[in-house]
């Protein structure tokens, strides 16, 4: 018997799992839908009683509205960003539909079907297996709609130079879910650079949920980067799950600049000596909106680094969360962890709440955390003003400078150009005072 109650909309969700089409008969892949499908029949949605989830009450929101099955359809929209220097992979409703006809040498992009198929030890070794990923009933719902992903591998020593660039369409019906599993693994002194837009031609109420296991091995670089640009009927929670191996970088950067209720999980284990993790984001809501950004760092090894740095503007009645977490273990001497969140209201009615956290078990480290929440600054703006600059391109120009820290750490030049034209077009429009789904 379930612990939970559950309501209408998990109860029928629980119905569906049973009917889900399998990928391909695999008995130990249908253990871990069905121990997924077991939890979250346990557990239900997150609420508010979980400290994690304490300001992002998605059980609540999902109680009055049912979910259809995963849904399939061959129509996309275009997104924002082109550029000529990336390789550009295109996924409709969680399908793989579009890939360059050539990859550079020594990077792999497959569906997880694919290597389902054909290489079920290297899954068999990753999948579902990532000490970063937590437990609870989204990752446990995730695992139960198994069906949908894409699995990157870059070989030992493989330099990737070219962006990959992942185009995200959702275009599900009414009430419907985008589940998906991305495994992400780097070999020893590789590097490559990946970015996520997520983008949605959807008019109603729906929720897009990915989680990509990531693996980055020894010596090695990943450059990632998630833009959300869904409709703000969409509900988005997307985690991400890194282990960080010796020597290694993790560089994660993110834009939330739509959605209904968003929430940004990344949760990072630093297992070897001297490895590194930088985590970073833009977060702009207006009207309703609701975006928690959650992070847990966990310093395993000695010698390891943290850096992240948050930047929010809400207006209107849009709120915002930043749960930070740095953990450090006992034999993790050493260690060096900073985190930083700032968040901009540009109304009475917006709301934001920080609650950064220090778990220390070591006793020779550099941590740090802080949070500040405030609004324009009314001399900087008077000055501008009096200096011939007028009040929407003063209020642009300030907002600019304040975001500005969040994006200059990640390395690679496109992101950061496709990054500050999404940010300077919010902006531009906030300072007006409306609101808009771009």
């Amino acid at each position: 018997m379930s612990n939970t109650q559950l309501s209408y909309s998990e109860s029928q969700l629980a119905s569906h799992l049973n009917t889900q089409p399998k990928v391909v008969d695999s008995e130990w892949l249908a253990e871990l839908k069905e121990k997924g499908r077991d939890n979250f029949l346990t557990r239900g949605f997150p609420d508010r009683r979980q400290e994690n989830w304490k300001y992002t009450d998605i059980r609540t929101k999902f109680r009055d509205n049912s979910f259809d099955a995963p849904y399939d359809n061959g129509s996309r929209e275009k997104s924002r960003i082109v550029d000529e220097d990336i390789l550009r992979v295109v996924v409709q409703d969680g399908k793989l539909t579009s890939i360059p006809s050539e990859l550079p040498k020594g990077i792999a992009i497959r569906t997880l079907e694919d290597v389902l198929q054909n290489d079920e030890f290297f899954l068999r070794r990753y999948l579902g297996e990532n000490r970063a990923l937590p437990k609870d009933g989204m990752i446990s719902l995730n695992s139960a709609l198994l069906q949908k992903g894409l699995v990157v591998t870059v070989e030992p020593g493989g330099i990737i130079d070219q962006t990959i660039y992942i185009e995200r369409f959702s275009n599900v019906p009414w009430n419907s879910i985008e589940s998906g599993r991305d495994i992400i693994q780097l070999g020893e002194r590789s590097s490559v650079k990946i970015v996520e837009v997520f983008v949605s031609s959807v008019s109603q109420f729906s929720l897009t949920h990915n989680v990509s296991e990531v693996y980055v091995e020894k010596g090695a670089t990943l450059e990632h980067a998630k833009f959300q640009l869904e409709g703000n009927t969409v509900n988005h929670i997307t985690t991400i799950a890194a282990e960080v191996s010796e020597g290694a970088t993790f560089k994660n950067f993110e834009i939330s600049n739509g959605g209904d209720t968003v929430r940004n999980e990344t949760y990072v284990n630093l297992l070897g000596e001297g490895a590194h993790a930088s985590l970073s984001g833009v977060f702009l809501k207006a009207g309703k909106e609701h975006c928690d950004t959650t992070t847990v760092v966990n310093h395993i090894a000695p010698d390891c680094t943290c850096n992240e740095e948050f930047r929010g503007i809400l207006a209107e009645r849009a709120r915002g969360v930043f749960q930070g977490k740095i953990g450090v273990a006992k034999n993790a001497q050493k260690s060096d962890g900073r985190m930083m969140t700032r968040a901009l209201l540009l109304s009475d009615r917006a709301e934001m709440d920080a609650k950064p956290e220090l778990e220390i078990y070591a006793d020779d480290v550099k941590c740090a955390h802080g949070a500040t929440i405030g609004s324009l600054d009314n001399e900087a703006l008077f000055y501008l003003r009096s200096r011939g600059i007028p009040e929407v391109q003063a209020k642009t120009l300030l907002m600019r400078a304040f975001v500005s820290e969040a994006i200059q750490d990640f390395g690679d030049e496109i992101i950061r150009e496709s990054a500050n034209q999404l940010i300077e077009q919010k902006l531009e429009f906030l300072s007006r005072g409306g609101y808009e789904q771009f």
